[in-house]
């Protein structure tokens, strides 16, 4: 189960990531400040699936898995 959270973590991590990317670029080319304001959005989609990731290696480590 600490695989299946981890990886799903990281792949949510690494997704919404490049979704912002793309994103803050989209709104910078356009200069459409909407775009911009959707890719702020991603940063705190980022921040979970880092903090999840970490809570998951931490049980996985206390849990000797």
């Amino acid at each position: 189960m600490n695989v299946a959270l981890g990886t799903g973590a990281v792949v949510l991590g690494l997704v919404s990531s490049i979704l912002g990317v793309a994103t803050i670029v989209l709104g910078l080319v356009r200069r459409d400040p909407k775009f911009v304001r959707l890719s702020r959005n991603y940063v705190w989609l980022v921040l979970f699936a880092a903090l999840l990731a970490f809570f998951v290696m931490e049980r996985a480590l206390v849990g000797n898995d």
